[in-house]
């Protein structure tokens, strides 16, 4: 049997390391060098509208209506993140496709957003799959693991597929009351 030398398994683990986080940062310079031909696909994901309004360029940004999809430049995205974090960071938009050959994930990592993003796509339509079809434990489980943001946004869904009829589960009623420590969130439905 041969024998492993354990410091050249840990260099090349180091190496291996080294090129992935040499890799990511060649790919977030690339980006952000061309950042200004890159289209990107929003979608607005709350239950009201979206505005905003670039300072550094005036491009406006005004999506009307839940579900509602523009097509803006990875450059407003990056403006919008150091002058209106919240925009990107508390879900009201989505980014929901990436053209020009650019990978969806790279510009998630740039907009600092991957991690809002492992539960689903963040489309309406797979929000509020998730919520109807996901079963009990898969839903709980989910829950367990998302952040706040990504909770409200799950709970205001949750709210307007109740009204609308299509959220029957109680137990998923009860899961979203004591997650978000409201225990009357669906009691006027």
């Amino acid at each position: 049997m041969a024998k492993v030398n354990k410091e050249n398994i840990k260099e090349e683990n180091e190496k291996v390391v080294n090129v992935k986080t040499k890799n990511k940062s060649i790919i977030r310079k690339e980006l952000k060098a061309n950042a200004k031909n890159i289209e990107v696909e929003i979608m607005n994901i709350t239950n009201g509208s979206i505005f905003y309004k670039c300072k550094r360029t005036n491009e406006i940004i005004e999506l009307d209506e839940p579900g509602d999809t523009t097509t803006v430049s990875l450059d407003l995205l990056l403006n919008m993140k150091t002058q209106s974090k919240n925009m990107l960071d508390r879900l009201g938009l989505s980014i929901i496709d990436v053209f020009d050959g650019v990978d969806l994930n790279s510009i998630l990592d740039l907009l600092g957003l991957e991690d809002k993003y492992k539960l689903c796509d963040m489309k309406l339509e797979s929000i509020d799959d998730f919520i109807e079809n996901s079963t009990n434990e898969k839903f709980e489980k989910a829950l367990d693991e998302v952040n706040e943001k990504i909770l409200k946004r799950i709970v205001e869904r949750a709210i307007k597929l109740s009204k609308q009829g299509r959220l029957d589960s109680n137990y998923k009623r009860i899961l979203l009351e004591e997650k978000s420590h409201s225990k009357y969130l669906f009691s006027s439905i």
